[in-house]
């Protein structure tokens, strides 16, 4: 999921047409769900399998780096994974067991 424009993400659709093409090559099939930056907020804050999510994988939004907090939200390895802020296909098999 992309959001049209929003929290300083310029040309959204065409970076991620660029990151589209370049792995491609590579085995990897994106597809995008564009939707406005509303809706992404809320799809950021409700959990995975919430309608508003459209079943997707993975969100694409601008992150501040200058608020360690949001770092640790989405980069941390709790024992169980939130409900919201969090789309991680790398968890471990303990943490999908929750």
């Amino acid at each position: 999921m992309i959001s049209t424009s929003g929290s300083g993400q310029m040309l959204p659709l065409p970076m991620n047409e660029i990151i589209q093409q370049q792995v491609k090559p590579i085995g990897f099939d994106l597809d995008f769900d564009v939707v406005d930056w509303g809706t992404m907020l809320v799809v950021k804050r409700t959990a995975p399998s919430a309608p508003v999510a459209h079943g997707v994988d993975a969100l694409n939004n601008s992150l501040g780096f200058g608020d360690p907090a949001s770092m640790f939200r989405y980069f941390s390895r709790p024992p169980c994974p939130q409900a919201a802020s969090t789309r991680d296909i790398s968890a471990t098999r303990e943490s999908k067991d929750c």
